[in-house]
């Protein structure tokens, strides 16, 4: 561990990971008292790197109760910005600083709802390496784009777009979540074959952009997506699939440790 008791543990791109999004869900009171249920749940667990993503204002306060339990912490959002007069915004570097070692970048819901741009998550992307911080790309398509037969380039644009000229890149290692947008917190979930589908297009575009050694070497892969512990065995088990980004399930500390468990 870190200087100064930063939860950051290093990620072994070998290893299982799996993520909870907290989104903006819970407030403080419920947020701490998800945060010592965690803790109490799952500190040991080996074998499985494990990342809260909480609002960012209950960070430090969650950082101090998970203590030496090796349960890593994450951004759900960064600046696209290393500094300056941007009002609300936090930079990658202030998230390293409270301890985060990832952050989510182009979560469908930011891309949704407060129109975020592809050219802003690819300056996120920036930010994120340039402060040391492992970025969890999320990808997806919307229903209507499913329907009409783009899902597969809707994908593609969306990691060409993000990851395209990232200087940190194909060195560096990235996160990436596939996280259907008409799947989100709907309770439906994608068919398997769907998901190793989804699996060769990312292999096909990033070994495109990059090389198919950067695939096999520095990506690792999760689904997102009304993930629980009645699907994630449907899911696991799946070649080069790492792990889950887990939403509404993560804010019951039962279902998440049975979801973790499952990965074991």
């Amino acid at each position: 561990m870190r200087k100064n008791s930063i939860n950051y543990f290093p990620y072994n791109f070998m290893q299982k990971i799996l993520i909870a999004n907290w989104k903006m869900n819970l407030d403080v009171e419920k947020s701490l008292n998800l945060a010592k249920q965690y803790k109490k749940n799952l500190r040991t667990l080996k074998g499985l790197e494990l990342v809260v993503a909480p609002s960012i204002p209950l960070i430090i306060p969650i950082k101090d109760i998970f203590g030496s339990a090796k349960i890593s912490l994450s951004g759900q959002n960064v600046a696209a910005f290393s500094e300056g007069a941007y009002t609300g915004e936090v930079s990658a570097k202030m998230l390293k600083q409270i301890g985060c070692g990832y952050s989510l970048v182009g979560h469908s819901e930011r891309r949704q709802h407060l129109v975020e741009a592809d050219e802003m998550i690819h300056k996120k992307i920036v930010q994120s390496y340039a402060a040391g911080i492992t970025p969890v790309l999320c990808v997806g398509e919307s229903l209507k784009e499913k329907e009409s037969g783009g899902r597969d380039a809707v994908i593609i644009n969306q990691l060409q777009r993000a990851l395209s000229k990232v200087e940190a890149l194909p060195d560096k290692e990235i996160i990436i979540a596939y996280e259907p947008v008409w799947a989100i917190g709907t309770g439906v979930s994608v068919e398997r074959e769907d998901l190793i589908h989804v699996e060769r297009i990312i292999k096909r575009a990033l070994s495109s952009l990059y090389s198919e050694n950067f695939y096999n070497e520095k990506v690792s892969l999760l689904y997102g997506g009304s993930v629980n512990s009645v699907n994630v065995s449907v899911f696991w088990g799946i070649d080069k699939l790492a792990g889950f980004l887990v939403g509404t399930s993560s804010l019951e500390a039962n279902e998440f440790l049975k979801i973790a468990i499952q990965m074991k």
